[in-house]
């Protein structure tokens, strides 16, 4: 459930979605334009495996945490460290490429580039509000529910017109630029693969888990 805060709309001064985002020539505005809610998701489904994978790299250099409680609950406390963990990746990649890049790697990929609402690269502290925002909206994502992950898309898709909570808060929006229909293919493709390939391994994580948590309890 989104909080108040984030679900509640900032107001935005106008901006103009054909405008080219900061760093591109002038003479380039014509060829930009509002995002396509598709293109979003699938950068989306890019971008989350690379933090999946990102996190479990570094958990794997961390010493070994021991749950204090044995059992199922130990398990369960032991994911959702490992939850906990992903969500900072995830904040820590959105706010370092957005402000760093204005895009992260996956919406380079669809030719997305985040601004400001006043048409600049976004600061630190906005990038780190709209990943904070995003932590809070579209956490159903980070948590690879599925039966989550389909209303968060299906909320998302929704709002497919107007900005997505994350965008307010951060008083950013979400520009494109249009791209070859086989660099488009390629992408969802590359970006299909990379979330198939995470939700197959998490699957196969948590039928892992559960086996163990069975074992704890016949013990």
């Amino acid at each position: 459930v989104e909080s108040p805060a984030v679900a509640m709309k900032v107001p935005q001064p106008m901006v103009n979605p054909q405008a080219a985002p900061p760093g591109v020539t002038t003479s380039e505005e014509h060829s930009w334009g509002a995002a396509t809610f598709w293109s979003r998701f699938w950068a989306r489904c890019f971008d989350l495996p690379l933090c999946w994978l990102a996190a479990s790299f570094l958990l794997a250099f961390l010493p070994e945490f021991t749950s204090p409680v044995s059992g199922s609950f130990g398990f369960i406390i032991d994911l959702l460290l490992g939850m906990f963990f992903i969500c900072l990746v995830v904040f820590a990649y959105e706010s370092l490429c957005v402000s760093r890049f204005g895009a992260t790697p996956g919406k380079m990929m669809f030719g997305l580039s985040v601004s400001s609402v006043d048409n600049r690269m976004p600061t630190w502290a906005e990038a780190k509000r709209r990943a904070w925002a995003y932590l809070q909206s579209g956490l159903y994502f980070t948590l690879f529910l599925p039966m989550l992950q389909i209303f968060a898309t299906y909320s998302a898709w929704r709002r497919r017109d107007g900005s997505q909570p994350w965008d307010m808060a951060g008083r950013t929006f979400v520009r494109q630029k249009p791209i070859n229909p086989l660099r488009f293919a390629i992408a969802v493709l590359i970006s299909f693969s990379f979330i198939t390939f995470m939700v197959v391994t998490n699957k196969v994580v948590k039928e892992v888990s559960k086996e163990e948590i069975r074992r704890s309890i016949i013990r």
